[in-house]
This record gives C-alpha cells, structure tokens and sequence, in this order.
C-alpha cells in the first residue's frame, strides 16, 4: 500500500481561509509562520478570552509539528488583567512557542486590544504526539 504524504501542521493552518475559532465577528489570520500565529477577532466579553487564547496557543504548536504529528494540551493558565466588552473593538490574539523539545512545547499567547493593551495572558505545556506514536 502506498503511502499518503501528509501535510505540516503549518500547512494546514496557511491552507484555512479563516480560524475556527468559538468567538463572535470574523476572525481572520494576521500572522501564520512556524511557532508564531496572531488572530484578530472581535470579543462580546471577557468569557470568550479563556477559549480564544487555548485556541490561538494550539495553532502555535500545531503551526511547529510535522506531517502526522499531534498534540495534547497538559495544562492552561490563563491570566485575566483586564476585561473585554463590545466597545474593546478588535482585538489581537498572538501564540508562540517558548521553548521547543523533541516531545514538549511551551507556548504562550496574550490578548491585546488595539492600543496594545494587554487584556489577558496564558501559557500551555503540551505533549507531542509523533505519527509512530499515533499507530499504537
């Protein structure tokens, strides 16, 4: 049987018109390279930071994997400094990896209004999955 080639998870993500993502308005793409993804988005209140930051630091891992790898995320933190309401606007959600291991990321992310007002933060360790792994 021949093999299919899978795609990066950076190639998956570059290939999504738009991120699937469980906040009001439009969310689009600003930035999608490898460990580093920036989403803007527009939030109703402050409820809806917890999901968009767990979102935006899976596509930051997702965005350093390659073909067939996954990931579990162990653990969030999330830190609120300041809410959000319909009058914050848009809003910038930015992901990055911290630190890289074979089988570990770290990442970060945080929630900016459009000054560059910090309205929250959050960080993630996760487990990297390899496709042997997957078989099992």
């Amino acid at each position: 049987m021949e093999a299919v080639e899978q795609p990066s998870g950076l190639d998956v993500l570059r290939t999504t018109t738009r991120p699937p993502l469980p906040v009001d308005g439009e969310p689009r793409w600003v930035c999608v390279e490898e460990g580093d993804v920036v989403i803007a988005t527009e939030l109703r209140h402050t409820r809806a930071m917890a999901g968009l930051l767990e979102a935006v630091l899976g596509f930051a891992v997702r965005s350093a994997l390659r073909p067939g790898s996954d990931y579990v995320m162990l653990d969030l933190r999330v830190s609120y400094v300041r809410p959000a309401s319909p009058a914050t606007g848009e809003v910038y959600a930015r992901g990055w990896i911290r630190e890289s291991c074979q089988q570990v990321q770290f990442a970060e992310a945080d929630v900016c209004d459009a000054a560059g007002g910090v309205l929250a933060t959050a960080s993630t360790t996760c487990l990297v999955v390899s496709p042997e792994e997957r078989t099992r």
